[in-house]
């Protein structure tokens, strides 16, 4: 069963590195560059995981991943952010993320907490 997965990444370096951690896990990629072309694909896909920067042009990491959750309860999401978790003024666990990662990343650290959830 392959699973549809949306990158809101501006870097891409940082989405051929989540796509490369991922190969072989059955998923079908998306990439959004900014906040605006993520709210679209949202509107038109329903997605299995949302991996989402927390700084990306247009609209804020955060409201895309309230967009998803309100619209996909279900749906696994996962935070990565240059800026650690204490730096952030949010409560990560209002948003009821998969999890958060701080770049740079472990590739292998990040499939194993994306495995978590598939």
């Amino acid at each position: 069963m392959t699973r549809k997965v949306l990158i809101v990444e501006d870097d891409l370096p940082f989405v051929t590195l989540i796509q490369l951690a991922l190969r072989d896990m059955n998923f079908e990629f998306d990439v959004a560059k900014e906040g605006t072309s993520a709210l679209d694909r949202l509107s038109k896909n329903e997605y299995d995981l949302v991996i989402c920067d927390y700084r990306i042009p247009e609209i804020h990491g955060l409201e895309v991943l309230k967009t998803v959750k309100n619209q996909n309860p279900n749906c696994q999401t996962v935070l990565i952010s240059a800026a650690g978790e204490d730096m952030m003024n949010t409560k990560l666990e209002d948003l009821n993320l998969l999890g958060f990662m701080q770049k740079p990343f472990s590739p292998i650290e990040f499939r194993a907490m994306v495995e978590q959830a598939f």
